[in-house]
């Protein structure tokens, strides 16, 4: 008689073997379509791709099961840490952005692969001027961190179609749907 929980695992392995994929692709979708309106999510990306990307280091042979389990704790441990370190997780997003910005325009300026000191020079840039202008551009940022995160989920990291056109589609359902979500006084005050 076979034993039942095999048959389980055995059911459920192409989904446990692509966890770390869907984990990041549900985030990048989140981003993609409303991050203006989710800014806790934004602020905990860095952290939960951080944890998805160490887990996928993990050798193989643990099995699907075990990265899958790993990606999910690595994941919340990051957004845990983003959540203690709010304004550290705002200076990586916007590190995240320019960088996966300068990656995918080098090539469609200088026609090869963007050189290393580019990109770091970008994430420098972004690290250093992002914070201040976070809350005015939160749903066009979250939109770019979101089709960047969708395209490496897809398999076209490098591809800057895809990457616009889910840029351009995601920034046109959040100005639709009216964007970053505003605070409100109190009309007592």
């Amino acid at each position: 008689m076979p034993d039942p929980s095999l048959a389980f695992f055995d059911t459920w392995q192409p989904v446990l073997e692509s966890a770390p994929r869907w984990i990041t692709g549900l985030v990048g979708g989140l981003l993609l379509l409303a991050g203006g309106r989710m800014y806790k999510l934004a602020v905990l990306t860095p952290g939960i791709l951080a944890g998805v990307t160490l887990a996928m280091l993990l050798p193989p042979t643990l099995g699907p099961l075990v990265i899958a389990g790993a990606a999910l704790l690595l994941a919340l441990v990051g957004a845990l840490l983003c959540h203690l370190l709010e304004r550290l997780a705002v200076h990586a997003i916007g590190a995240i952005a320019l960088a996966g910005l300068c990656q995918v325009g080098w090539p469609l300026v200088a026609a090869e692969p963007a050189p290393w000191w580019g990109v770091l020079l970008a994430a420098a840039l972004g690290l250093l001027l992002f914070p201040r202008i976070f809350k005015s551009l939160i749903r066009w940022v979250t939109a770019l961190v979101g089709a960047l995160v969708l395209a490496w989920t897809i398999g076209r990291p490098d591809d800057p179609f895809v990457i616009g056109g889910l840029f351009l589609g995601g920034c046109a359902v959040q100005a639709l749907s009216g964007g970053r979500r505003e605070t409100r006084k109190n009309d007592d005050d």
